[in-house]
C-alpha cells in the first residue's frame, strides 16, 4: 500500500478493495503485514516506520474504500484497472495467484512462482470480471464495517488504519520486552494446552488440596514440571532453601497419580519422615488428596533392600511396564555415574521399566564439577549419553557438558579475583542453555521477591559469629596439641597392609586401599568430632581404642595358642558405630558409600605375614590411644562433677550465655540448636538440663526424646509441640473437625481463634499446646524439608564444612509467610578468627594426606578410584573457592549466600523466572500480547551499572529473529521452528550469546525510557542499512559457530546420531547450518536500538 501511495496515488480517481476476513486475531497482524511488505524479513521489517505513514495516508483519503467478506474468506486474487477515458485499449486486469505486495505485483524480485492472466479491457474476460467485481462488492456479505471479538461495530477501513498505526505506535521498552516473552515461550504454554486429557487433569489437579495451598510462583513450578516431564520424561527441581520444593513436588506426584502412574520417592534416610508424613492416613494437611507412594533410600540402592521393607512389596513393582514417576531427593547426592548406587539406579529402576518420568530435587548451588551436573541430566534419560538426541537434538550429553567446563576452566584460570559467574555463563553456547532451560526449574529469593512484593520473608539479622576454639581437654591445651595427641595409624582398621601381596592387581590391593579409605575416613571423622564437642570426640577415641585393645588381645591369644587359627574382624557393634559415623559424616559427599563396612572382611592371622611389625604399630597405637582416653576421661569426671550453673566447657558455657541473651532480647523464647553428631546433641540435652534448662527436645536420625520423658523413633510429635502453627495449625487437616463442631468445611480461622476452638473440642491437642518446647537440639536430620518457622533463631553447634548445609539449617526459620519479623543465626567457629579457622581446615587437610605408619617402609597412598571416593569433587576449584567465599560471607550476612554473583547455581542454567512471569503477564492480559504485531520496535539507552559484570554496553540493536521466515499468506497455524535472540553490536556480537543474558539485558532496562536515535525514527535509509548490516554479521557469526559445533561433533563422536565414525571434511548438516543462517532465511519479530 506504500507503494500504492507512492506511484499511483496521484493518477487515481478512486479505489474499491475487498480484502479477506481479518477479524481473526491470529490473522490481524499478519495480514496487516501483507498489506505493507511482502514479508518480515530483517530489511523489511526496520523499514516498517517508513512504510505505516504512507499506507495510512493512502487509506485516509476519500477516493480509498475498503470491504471485507463475511464470513467467508476471499481466496480469489484480482485486479483491475478502470481507465477515466473509458478507453477499453486503456482498461486492463490482472487474476491469478499473486498477493497484493511488492514482490506479488513484480515490482521486486520474488523466489516465488506465480500463476498469472492478464489482459485489455477489450476482452469478454474483463467484462465479466468487473462484473463478477461489481456484484461482490454490492453483495451483503461484503461489508464496510465489521463487528470485533468484543461484540463492538467498527468501520473496516478505520480497523485497518488503526491496526497499521498499532506496528508504528512508540512502543516501551517494557511492552516489546513483554513482546519478547510472549513469542519466546508461547509455543510451550500452546502444546501443554492442546491436549484435552491433560487439561481436565491439570483441571482436576487445581482443585487438589496440596495445589491450592502452593503460592502462585509455586503453582507456576509446579505446572512448568510437569510440562518438562511430559514432554522430556524428566525434570529438575532446583529452587532456593525455603521456597518449598517439597510441596511442589507433592503436587505433581498429586497429578501423575491422578495419570495413573505409581510413584517412588528415593531419598536421603535422614529425610524419611519428611515423605511418609504426607502419605494418606497419617492425618497430614493434604490427606484429602490420598497420596499414595512408596519411600526409599538412596543406601537401598544395591542388592535386595528395595524390597526388605515392613511393607513387603517385590522387587516387580518397581521393575514393570506400569508407568512410573521417580521423585529423587537430595539428588546432587547421586552424581558419581561411576559408584554403585548410581549403577543399580540405571540397571534396577531406570531401565526396567519402559515408562518411567524422573523428577529430580536438588541443591541450587553447585558445588562440584559440571560433570557432576552432567549426571543428574544422565539420570532424566535413563542413564544414557545420548538420551536427549531426538528430544531436545543434544547428541551426547558427555560432549556438551565437556565443552562447558571447558569455558569453565578457562574462566577459573584468569587471575582476577572478582570474576563474576556471569562472565563465565556469557561463554557458554546457547544450545547449552536450550537443554538446561528444557529441564530445570530453579528460582532464587531475590528472583520470587522482585515478582511478588505480597510475600513476606522474614528480615535476616546480621550473623553472630563466636569464635570459641577447643582450648583444653584434660592437660591437653589447643587444638594443634589435641590434634597431634590423635595423630594415630590406626594399626587395627589396616591388617591387609601386613599380608604379602603375592600377585599385582590381586584381590589384596583392593582389600589394602578399602582400610586406607577407611582410616583416612576415621581421621576425618576424628577431625570433625573434635571441632563439634570434646564429649563427641571422645567416645570415637574410647571406641578405636577398644577396638585395637580387642585386635591386640586377639594377637596375644593367636601367639600362646601356639598360632592356631585366629580372625581380625570389626564386631557388629563396632560395624554399628562406624556406620552410623559414616552416616554423620555425610559419606554420600565423599563418594564412599560403595564403601560398605557392614560387609565383613575377617583376617586371619596367620596370614599376617609382618605380624611383629603389626604387633608393633598395633602396641604405639594402643599407648597414644590409651593417653588421650586419660585426658578425655580427666574432661569428663571434671564436668560430671559441677553442680552449678557454669561449666569448664568453654563452648558449653558460651552457648548457655548465648541463649540466656537471646531470650532476654526477643519475646520469642524458642531456640535451634544444630549439630553433625548425635553424640554432641546428646551431650548438649544432658548438659543444658542438669542446668536448669527446661521444655527441651533432642532428635536424632536414631532416636528422640524430651525432657518430660517422651522417647521414641519419631519426632514429628516432639516438632508439632516446637512449632505448632507451623506444624499443627498450617499442616494438619482439620476439615472434619470444623465439621464435627457445627462449623464448615472450609472454615479459616486465625491462629488464636483456632487455639481458642482446640482448647474447647481437642485434649489430645490441647495438651500438646500445653506442653511446649521451647528448645530444640537436633542432627541434620532435620536440615533439610522441615518448616520450623514458629522459632526465629538458629544456632548452628559446629560448623559443617559444605556451606549449603548452614544455609539448609537456617532455611529452617527463614521461610516464606514466617510469623516473626527477623530470624537470626548463630555460628560456633572452632577457631579464634576466620582466617584461623581456614589455616586450621588446610592444616588438618594437609596432615591427613601425609597421614602414613609411622616407622613404616609401607606406601600410604591411595589409588586414583579411592583417591576420588575420598575428595568426591571437593577439591575443585570451583568446589573450594566458592565454598570459602560462601563461609567467609557468612561472617557478615545471611542474604543472597546462594545467589550472589560469585556463586554458581543451577538457577544460572534456568530461563524459568522469564517464563513464569509471561505466565504471570497472560494471567491479567492475554489477548494484548496475542494482538501485539511482528516488526515492532523500541530503544532505550543502556545503563551499564545495572550489569557492572557487563561492563561498557555496545551501542547495537537487540532483535527476536524467527526461523524459517513466515510465507505470505501464511495462514495462524504458522509457527517459527526456531526463534534466536541475538544482540548485534559492532565488534561485540558475540558479547551476548545466549538468551539468559540477553533477557537479564533486557529486563532491567524495561522500566527505562523509550530512546530511539532520531535517524531510526525517522526512516533514514544509511542508519537502517547499518543495523540491517549488523544483524546481518551476526547471522553470519552464528551461523559459523554452529557450522564449527557440527564439525567439533564430527571429529569427536563420527556422524551426529548414529555415532558411525565417518571423515572430518564438510558434511552435509554444516551446509545446511551454514545455507540456514542467511537474512533471507530469518524474520525479525522485534527490536530495540540500544544506545
Amino acid at each position: 500500500m506504500a507503494r500504492l501511495y507512492d506511484d499511483v496515488n496521484t493518477h487515481i480517481s478512486g479505489l474499491r478493495l475487498v480484502i479477506g476476513d481479518t477479524a481473526q486475531i491470529e490473522l490481524e497482524a499478519d495480514k496487516i503485514i501483507d498489506l505493507l511488505t511482502d514479508n518480515l524479513g530483517i530489511e523489511q521489517a526496520l523499514r516498517l516506520n517508513k512504510l505505516v505513514p504512507k499506507a495510512v495516508a493512502l487509506l485516509e483519503q476519500e477516493k480509498v474504500a475498503v470491504k471485507t467478506l463475511r464470513p467467508n474468506f476471499c481466496h480469489a486474487k484480482a485486479y483491475l484497472y478502470d481507465c477515466h477515458t473509458n478507453d477499453p485499449q486503456h482498461h486492463f486486469y490482472v487474476m491469478g495467484s499473486s498477493n497484493l505486495t511488492e514482490a506479488g505485483l513484480g515490482i521486486k524480485p520474488t523466489s516465488n512462482i506465480e500463476l498469472n492472466t492478464a489482459s485489455f479491457g477489450g476482452q469478454s474476460d474483463y467484462k465479466e470480471l468487473k462484473k463478477w467485481f461489481g456484484e461482490l462488492w454490492r453483495k451483503p456479505e461484503a461489508r464496510s464495517a465489521i463487528k470485533l471479538e468484543d461484540g463492538t461495530t467498527k468501520d473496516f477501513k478505520q480497523h485497518l488504519i488503526d491496526l497499521m498505526q498499532d506496528l508504528s505506535r512508540k512502543y516501551t521498552p517494557q511492552e516489546v520486552y513483554e513482546k519478547v516473552l510472549y513469542e519466546l515461550f508461547r509455543g510451550e504454554l500452546e502444546a501443554f494446552s492442546e491436549s484435552p486429557e491433560l487439561s481436565r487433569d491439570i483441571s482436576h489437579l487445581r482443585e487438589s488440596e496440596v495445589f491450592k495451598v502452593l503460592l502462585p510462583f509455586q503453582k507456576a513450578g509446579v505446572l512448568s514440571l510437569i510440562r518438562m516431564l511430559q514432554q522430556y520424561n524428566g525434570a529438575i527441581l532446583a529452587d532456593a532453601v525455603g521456597l518449598g520444593k517439597t510441596w511442589q513436588a507433592l503436587a505433581v506426584i498429586k497429578f501423575f497419580e491422578m495419570q495413573g502412574a505409581e510413584v517412588i520417592v528415593l531419598c536421603p534416610k535422614k529425610l524419611e519422615n519428611n515423605w511418609q508424613r504426607y502419605l494418606y492416613r497419617r492425618n497430614s494437611r493434604f490427606e484429602s488428596d490420598r497420596l499414595d507412594y512408596v519411600v526409599r533410600f538412596h543406601t537401598d540402592l544395591q542388592g535386595d533392600l528395595l524390597e526388605k521393607k515392613a511393607d513387603n512389596i517385590k522387587l516387580d513393582y518397581f521393575q514393570s511396564d506400569r508407568p512410573k514417576l521417580l521423585v529423587i531427593d537430595e539428588s546432587h547426592n547421586l552424581r558419581n555415574d561411576k559408584s554403585s548406587r548410581y549403577k543399580f539406579l540405571v540397571k534396577q529402576l531406570l531401565e526396567a521399566n519402559r515408562n518411567i518420568k524422573v523428577l529430580l530435587l536438588s541443591a541450587t548451588p553447585i558445588n562440584t564439577a559440571l560433570t557432576d551436573v552432567r549426571n543428574q541430566f544422565k539420570l532424566l534419560a535413563g542413564g544414557r549419553n545420548d538420551g536427549f538426541a531426538e528430544l531436545l537434538r543434544v547428541p551426547n550429553l558427555q560432549y556438551v557438558f565437556a565443552k562447558a567446563q571447558e569455558q569453565f576452566k578457562l574462566w577459573q584460570e584468569r587471575p582476577d579475583l572478582g570474576k563474576r559467574v556471569s562472565e563465565f555463563v556469557k561463554e557458554l553456547p546457547e544450545h547449552f542453555f536450550e537443554l538446561t532451560d528444557a529441564l530445570i526449574v530453579a528460582r532464587t529469593r531475590k528472583q520470587i521477591k522482585g515478582r511478588d512484593n505480597g510475600l513476606h520473608f522474614p528480615t535476616k539479622e546480621k550473623p553472630v559469629n563466636l569464635y570459641v576454639g577447643l582450648d583444653r581437654i584434660g592437660g591437653l591445651e589447643g587444638f594443634d596439641t589435641i590434634f597431634r595427641a590423635f595423630r594415630v595409624n590406626m594399626t587395627a582398621y589396616r591388617p591387609s597392609e601386613y599380608t604379602e601381596q603375592k600377585t599385582a592387581g590381586s584381590i589384596l590391593e583392593d582389600e589394602r586401599q578399602r582400610d586406607k579409605f577407611l582410616v583416612r575416613m576415621m581421621a576425618i571423622l576424628l577431625v570433625k568430632r573434635l571441632e563439634s564437642c570434646w564429649y563427641s570426640f571422645g567416645l570415637t577415641v574410647n571406641r578405636i581404642l577398644a577396638h585395637h585393645e580387642n585386635a591386640l588381645a586377639k594377637i596375644v591369644a593367636f601367639e600362646k595358642q601356639e598360632r592356631s587359627e585366629g580372625r581380625l574382624n570389626l564386631s557388629e557393634e563396632e560395624e554399628q558405630v562406624l556406620a552410623e559415623a559414616l552416616d554423620e559424616l555425610d559419606a554420600d559427599e565423599y563418594a564412599g558409600a560403595d564403601f560398605a563396612l557392614g560387609k565383613k572382611r575377617p583376617i586371619a592371622l596367620n596370614t599376617l605375614t609382618n605380624l611383629p611389625a603389626f604387633v608393633k604399630h598395633l602396641r604405639m597405637d594402643v599407648t597414644k590411644l590409651r593417653a588421650l582416653a586419660g585426658h578425655v576421661k580427666q574432661m569428663t569426671d571434671t564436668v560430671a562433677a559441677e553442680k552449678g550453673p557454669t561449666s569448664a566447657d568453654t563452648k558449653l558455657q558460651r552457648l548457655i550465655e548465648e541463649i540466656k541473651a537471646k531470650r532476654a532480647k526477643h519475646t520469642n523464647q524458642k531456640v535451634i540448636i544444630f549439630t553433625a553428631f548425635r553424640d554432641t546433641a546428646q551431650y548438649l540435652f544432658d548438659e543444658l538440663g542438669k542446668r536448669g534448662f527446661s521444655r527441651m527436645a533432642m532428635v536424632s536420625g536414631q532416636e528422640s526424646k524430651t525432657d518430660d520423658g517422651y522417647m521414641g523413633k519419631d519426632f514429628e510429635p516432639i516438632l508439632e509441640r516446637f512449632a505448632p502453627f507451623t506444624k499443627l495449625y498450617n499442616e494438619r487437616d482439620w476439615r472434619a473437625f470444623y465439621v464435627k463442631n457445627g462449623l464448615p468445611e472450609n472454615y479459616k480461622p486465625k491462629y488464636p481463634e483456632w487455639q481458642k476452638l482446640i482448647r474447647a473440642h481437642d485434649v489430645k491437642v490441647t495438651k500438646q499446646l500445653d506442653q511446649p518446647i521451647d528448645l530444640l537440639i537436633t542432627t541434620d536430620c532435620l536440615s533439610e524439608g522441615q518448616n520450623l518457622q514458629d522459632g526465629d533463631c538458629v544456632m548452628n553447634y559446629d560448623i559443617h564444612w559444605n556451606p549449603v548445609r548452614l544455609i539448609q539449617r537456617f532455611g529452617r526459620v527463614d521461610r516464606l509467610g514466617s510469623p516473626n519479623e527477623s530470624v537470626v543465626g548463630y555460628n560456633f567457629w572452632p577457631a579464634a578468627s576466620y582466617d584461623e579457622y581456614l589455616n586450621l581446615k588446610d592444616r588438618v587437610e594437609n596432615r591427613m594426606a601425609l597421614l602414613s605408619l609411622v616407622g613404616a617402609e609401607y606406601d600410604d597412598a591411595l589409588n586414583p578410584e579411592f583417591e576420588a571416593k575420598m575428595t568426591g569433587m571437593d577439591k575443585t576449584p570451583l568446589a573450594s573457592q566458592q565454598a570459602d567465599r560462601m563461609m567467609r560471607q557468612m561472617q557478615t550476612t545471611w542474604d543472597d549466600i546462594e545467589e550472589n554473583g560469585q556463586t554458581l547455581g543451577l538457577d544460572d542454567f534456568s530461563l524459568e523466572p522469564f517464563r513464569q512471569e509471561l505466565f504471570d503477564l497472560l494471567r491479567r492480559s492475554e489477548d494484548k500480547y496475542r494482538r501485539m504485531p511482528n516488526g515492532i520496535y523500541t530503544g532505550f539507552k543502556a545503563r551499564p551499572e545495572l550489569l557492572p559484570e557487563a561492563g561498557k554496553l555496545p551501542a547495537g540493536v537487540v532483535a527476536l529473529l524467527g526461523y524459517p521466515r513466515r510465507p505470505s499468506g501464511a495462514g495462524p497455524e504458522f509457527r517459527y521452528e526456531e526463534r534466536h535472540l541475538a544482540y548485534a553490536a559492532p565488534g561485540a556480537a558475540t558479547r551476548f550469546v545466549n538468551h539468559k543474558d540477553i533477557l537479564s539485558l533486557l529486563s532491567l532496562h524495561q522500566k527505562e525510557p523509550r530512546l530511539v536515535p532520531a535517524a531510526i525514527e525517522q526512516g533514514q535509509e544509511a542508519e537502517l542499512q547499518r543495523l540491517a548490516n549488523l544483524l546481518d554479521d551476526w547471522l553470519a557469526q552464528r551461523g559459523g559457530r554452529q557450522a564449527l559445533s557440527a564439525l567439533d561433533n564430527l571429529f569427536t563422536f563420527g556422524t551426529i546420531g548414529n555415532g558411525k565414525g565417518v571423515a572430518p571434511t564438510q558434511s552435509a548438516e554444516q551446509k545446511l547450518l551454514e545455507d540456514k543462517f542467511q537474512k533471507d532465511q530469518f524474520d525479525l519479530i522485534c527490536w530495540f536500538a540500544v544506545s
